[in-house]
């Protein structure tokens, strides 16, 4: 069994910090709004590409399948979206914003941008950039393993 390499943790562990501090950091902004991480991203998910399937949401927001559906009742119970059965196949449910969730997640948007845009201020454009384009060509190696 080969052994992880210094190189190869490092970026492991670093990417997880960067990870874990970036979605800490959202998450102490949500619950000023009275929202989970989670009911934030179903949310966001749904004011920029309209209804969705439950599915859909769960794929967008890279969740667990089980957590997606509970996290929905909870903001269902908030009148922030409503659910409504696929006619054709009631196993399937369309996930919706209500006004309320619009207002709600047009109102906590800005913080959550003027949040992200401090906290990668740190980098230059040139190294954005650079960063992106690493990241893409990783993402991309890695699916091809993926597919295999």
């Amino acid at each position: 069994m080969p052994k992880l390499n210094k190189i190869d943790a490092s970026l492991m562990v670093g990417l997880s910090r960067i990870t874990n501090y970036l979605q800490h950091e959202v998450s102490l902004l949500c619950s000023q709004y009275d929202l989970t991480l989670t009911q934030f991203a179903i949310l966001e998910v749904l004011h920029s590409k309209g209804e969705l399937l439950v599915g859909e949401i769960q794929k967008s927001i890279l969740s667990t399948p089980g957590n997606v559906p509970y996290v929905i009742n909870n903001l269902i119970k908030k009148g922030l979206v409503t659910k409504m059965n696929v006619e054709s196949d009631k196993r399937y449910s369309i996930i919706s914003l209500t006004p309320a969730g619009r207002e709600k997640i047009l109102k906590i948007l800005p913080a959550h941008d003027e949040l992200l845009t401090e906290k990668f201020g740190v980098l230059a454009i040139s190294e954005k950039d650079e960063l992106i384009s690493l990241i893409f060509k990783f993402r991309k190696r890695l699916k091809g393993v993926e597919n295999r």
